[in-house]
């Protein structure tokens, strides 16, 4: 808003004020300009590297995947032409090379995938980006969150008597890699116990029963209140804790 003034210098403060405004435009349009600029940038570059990896991604699909193929079905021909004439020590080295080409095949094909997921173009972003959340849930062994998100699509009943935490997060596991069955598993304020006895949590050669006492954190708790250290302050000393309250790896 500009306002009339009277008197000799009113007439420069409006044309200053107006000089002001609009040098404040001028440079809003700028940085508009700038802004539009750089994001094109940023879009360009980001589809020049996803064509390179797409690119790569074929061509170690095609080639590599084709020269190791190649390699073995030519050594499966010599195994199956030289037959019971290789001796042991032989036989044992063609199998590990055999065993080192899978590995090689296995090898090409999570690049080629982390290069440019089959899924995305087969399927479309969707699919792959639901594979990608399952397969890094069960690397980091957060499979149940992929489970969970399950149950947020679609419903589903379970058995109150036998399913709770401890049984949800133990059947994400493969078969081989679970917390072998024990009764506890089922029963609320057994799981403790169960687990000093396989030594899975660090007991620091106390009793189960001089480890649950210590671990009861109420006293200190209180005393250390709103203190922004609280965190540290409640593990300080315990076991499984630095003093410094940090935990032992």
């Amino acid at each position: 808003m500009i306002q009339r003034e009277n008197g000799p210098d009113a007439g420069q403060r409006v044309d200053m004020h107006v000089s002001d405004e609009q040098r404040e435009r001028e440079l809003e349009v700028r940085v508009a300009a700038r802004t539009e600029e750089l994001s094109s940038l940023s879009t360009h570059l980001l589809r020049l590297a996803e064509t390179e990896r797409s690119s790569l991604a074929k061509e170690l699909h095609d080639e590599l995947g084709g020269l190791i193929t190649a390699v073995k079905m030519d050594l499966s021909w010599l195994s199956a032409r030289l037959g019971a004439s290789l001796d042991a020590e032989s036989r044992q080295k063609l199998d590990s090379v055999m065993q080192m080409l899978n590995q090689a095949m296995m090898l090409k094909r999570r690049v080629v995938e982390s290069l440019r997921p089959s899924l995305l173009d087969h399927f479309g972003l969707p699919v792959a980006l639901r594979s990608h959340l399952d397969e890094n849930c069960s690397r980091a062994g957060l499979e149940y969150i992929a489970t969970l998100n399950e149950l947020h699509q679609k419903r589903r009943w379970y058995n109150a008597a036998t399913t709770n935490c401890t049984t949800s997060i133990r059947t994400q596991h493969a078969s081989d890699q679970r917390q072998k069955w024990d009764w506890r598993m089922l029963v609320n304020g057994k799981g403790d116990e169960m687990l000093y006895e396989r030594r899975d949590i660090v007991t620091g050669g106390l009793s189960f029963a001089d480890l649950k006492k210590q671990a009861h954190i109420n006293a200190v708790a209180q005393a250390a209140d709103a203190a922004p250290d609280f965190s540290t302050r409640i593990r300080a000393g315990r076991v499984g804790f630095l003093r410094s309250g940090h935990a032992i790896i």
